[in-house]
């Protein structure tokens, strides 16, 4: 897993998140919580180059307002290139 960063709020059942690094995720890439628990996935990149902010599209039954104030990690991907699961 790969640190993400914190969740700030909720908008129109969207997490926007405030990354700690410059380097961003994939679009699509897999959002979990410290458990591996799946929240949902990158659908959006934006703000300053330094700390970006990342929209997190909820999978299916996730509660979004949960989240707000916690880390969020992102999956790593297997050397044979697919996700983790």
């Amino acid at each position: 897993m790969k640190r993400l960063g914190t969740a700030l709020h909720v908008v129109q059942n969207k997490l926007i998140v405030r990354r700690d690094a410059a380097d961003p995720p994939k679009i699509g890439s897999v959002v979990v919580d410290r458990k591996s628990t799946k929240i949902g996935k990158v659908s959006d990149i934006f703000g300053p180059l330094e700390r970006p902010y990342v929209i997190v599209r909820p999978a299916r039954g996730v509660d979004t307002t949960v989240h707000v104030g916690s880390m969020l990690y992102v999956e790593s991907p297997r050397r044979d290139g697919k996700w983790k699961r």
